[in-house]
């Protein structure tokens, strides 16, 4: 099979599945990936795009079982540990090493203590190859002089040292959500964005399909399969009923990108106390700065409010004074809902929920699952479907490898894109990926979301290529814009001068758009 994600509602709905999956987001992407490792034919319903709400509100990071060896948790760290090991196996593109450093200011706080106890063990369980002494890769106790050389505008008072550890993360966001999504429809998955469930077909008390509606065209279908999967993040009760599934509770989180170029290709981590569920990491992404992870119990829209965003940015500048930041240096903000461990807390949710909903009053047939983040999503898939589907034996993990593939969305083809070359690969994206709106191309299908000025410069080209008349192009830009427009009340001021009409490469209308930012 291609590994086309192929829009074809129509086609989906004269065929029975094995199971559907409501949710497209990693979680959803990766049951419908563990499904065909079963041998089953899945079909992945989403109402939006594929990757995006939380799955887009996450930091990035790969988890490698440390916060579970700070627990002396070791059997879920040795299982987090695999799983992260699988993400870099299988996906070596877009999974990259990520060197860590986290100051520790007099004896240290609850988090410095944490890694320094889970590093010890992880030296002690030997999940590391050795390594030469000099190594920076080896996790080790810095000197307060390395620190400084590591992050030089870092809180320096009461300084005594650090911590550094490797760990790894996905720069590039959604992409692997959609690279993973590939590989699930290359073994035979069905994959459709942009329809929305609205309830489920029943038969005697057993779950038989779900009738939908088509948000492109408008249409109403029923889509058939004996099992129903929920992976729908904070929408999933709702959806259910929840009566029938109790789902954990929600909280809104988010992250920003900041104008603000890294100290270093190190990662910060700040053990601040205003933050007692994980550590503030500073991420280096490009020549910005990535921060989080931030949370609040308000979820209006899934977006903080302005007091709690400028408290956030009040406390990043308290524990790194030299960034000196304001709302206008905000590039862009991630945000939405993420699992919580109880009503009322902010503590992310740490063991997975899954449910059968046949066993709690509910229609045999419907599971409803809430994960734990990226990197456990496929081993949560695979224990869904152990309960969901126990009769369908999985190929051995070791037989079953993604296959390469043939094009990337590196830096190198985003200043090709700029420059007005290689906009094929857009086109191809665009056709291979079941691209309906420009803001799934530019946010979800490449990294361009983290560069906006470009995001907005391409886009308008790729309006073009998608051969969009004038009226819809005026319409994909605006949503774009409205996707990228920074929560600061005036765009910053790099911003306002990349859209000045003189800007070499970019044109009228991607700066009409611009400078429309509120």
């Amino acid at each position: 099979m291609s590994g086309f994600i192929r829009r074809d509602p129509d086609g989906a709905a004269s065929e029975v599945f094995d199971l559907i999956v409501i949710g497209g987001g990693m979680q959803g992407i990766m049951l419908a990936l563990e499904a065909t490792r079963r041998r089953l034919r899945p079909l992945v319903l989403e109402r939006a795009d594929f990757a995006g709400a939380t799955t887009d509100v996450g930091l990035r990071l790969l988890d490698r079982g440390l916060r579970e060896l700070a627990a002396f948790e070791i059997g879920r760290a040795t299982r987090a540990s695999g799983e992260h090991a699988w993400w870099g196996r299988n996906f070596p593109e877009l999974v990259q090493p990520l060197p860590c450093v986290m100051p520790v200011h007099g004896p240290g706080g609850r988090h410095a203590r944490a890694l320094r106890r889970a590093l010890a063990l992880d030296r002690m369980l030997g999940r590391l190859r050795p390594r030469e002494q000099d190594d920076p890769a080896q996790p080790a106790i810095l000197p307060s002089e390395q620190v400084i050389e590591a992050w030089p505008t870092a809180a320096r008072d009461g300084l005594t040292g650090g911590l550094a550890w490797t760990g790894s993360w996905a720069p590039a966001g959604p992409r692997l959500g959609i690279e993973a999504l590939r590989w699930a429809c290359q073994q035979g998955a069905v994959a459709l964005n942009y329809v929305e469930v609205g309830a489920l077909v029943m038969d005697d008390g057993k779950v038989r399909g779900v009738d939908a509606v088509d948000h492109v065209g408008g249409e109403r279908r029923r889509f058939r399969a004996p099992l129903v999967i929920a992976a729908a993040g904070p929408w999933t009760a709702d959806l259910l009923g929840r009566s029938t599934v109790c789902m954990p509770p929600h909280f809104t989180a988010w992250n920003v990108l900041l104008e603000r170029a890294p100290a270093s290709r190190t990662a910060l981590a700040l053990d601040v106390p205003e933050m007692p569920e994980a550590p503030l990491f500073l991420l280096p992404l490009g020549e910005r700065i990535l921060a989080g992870t931030a949370a609040t119990r308000e979820q209006a829209g899934g977006r903080p409010g302005p007091d709690a965003a400028r408290a956030f940015l009040g406390l990043i500048n308290r524990a790194v004074p030299g960034l000196a930041l304001g709302e206008a240096d905000v590039v862009r903000m991630f945000a939405g809902r993420l699992p919580g461990a109880g009503s009322g807390l902010l503590t992310p949710l740490r063991r997975p929920a899954i449910v059968d909903a046949g066993r709690n009053g509910g229609p045999r047939g419907l599971f409803a699952v809430v994960g734990t983040g990226v990197t456990m999503t496929r081993a949560v898939a695979d224990r869904t479907l152990r309960l969901a589907a126990g009769a369908a034996r999985a190929l051995p993990l070791g037989d079953f490898a993604r296959p390469r593939r043939a094009f990337g969305v590196d830096d190198l083809a985003i200043r090709r894109w700029l420059r007005g070359q290689g906009l094929d690969l857009l086109r191809r994206i665009a056709v291979e990926e079941s691209v309906v709106h420009l803001d799934d191309l530019i946010l979800r299908r490449t990294p361009l979301g983290d560069r906006p000025v470009d995001a907005m410069t391409v886009g308008a080209e790729a309006c073009r290529l998608l051969g969009h008349g004038d009226s819809r192009r005026r319409s994909e830009l605006e949503r774009l814009r409205r996707a990228l427009a920074p929560p600061a009340r005036r765009p910053p001021a790099w911003l306002r001068d990349a859209a000045r009409p003189a800007t070499p490469g970019v044109s009228s209308l991607a700066c009409a758009a611009i400078m429309r930012l509120p």
